[in-house]
């Protein structure tokens, strides 16, 4: 499992606060470092709904916590219904929608409003974008400028984290 790193220093799910935003275009490591949160949040016994446009997000999530993890549930773009119809049903789950530009308005809002939720995706590129924008993120982790929020120069696979308290740079090891 890759470790979740700020300032050169691990942290967990508990140094992050909820409902969290991670930001990044293709390409940028953002996919990779929602996935990992996840694993995470698995490992501290954590239980996962977790929706996504593609099924290689699962294919990594295996090979970060093994193939069997019956806490958490994955749902594709395909299975939009099913993960609405859970969505509906539950409220002890952390909620991870990864690639939020393909989903519409009235799903993230959904989602914004459940209090353990982690939207991933290209947010400049998302039907979402304004409610997003105008939402309350008490952990941002953008890997590329968001609206009007600059962010320091960063390597590849690097975020600037707001959060807890703390301001920072993350990566993943």
């Amino acid at each position: 499992m890759k470790k979740i790193l700020l300032d050169e220093k691990e942290i967990g799910l508990d140094g992050m606060d909820f409902p969290i935003l991670i930001h990044g275009s293709d390409g940028s490591g953002a996919s990779l470092y929602t996935i990992s949160l996840a694993a995470a949040a698995h490992a501290e016994g954590e239980n996962l709904l977790f929706l996504c446009g593609f099924p290689m997000a699962e294919k990594e999530f295996d090979t970060q916590v093994g193939a069997s993890h019956p806490r958490a549930h994955f749902f594709t773009k395909e299975h939009l219904e099913e993960f609405k119809a859970r969505l509906e049903s539950t409220e002890q789950n952390v909620l991870f929608v990864k690639n939020a530009e393909l989903f519409d308005e009235d799903l993230i809002n959904s989602v914004v409003r459940h209090q353990r939720a982690v939207i991933s995706g290209d947010i400049e590129r998302c039907a979402a974008k304004a409610l997003l924008l105008a939402a309350q993120f008490p952990t941002r982790i953008l890997f590329s400028k968001l609206g009007t929020e600059d962010v320091p120069e960063l390597q590849k696979y690097q975020a600037f984290y707001t959060g807890s308290g703390r301001n920072g740079l993350t990566s993943l090891a």
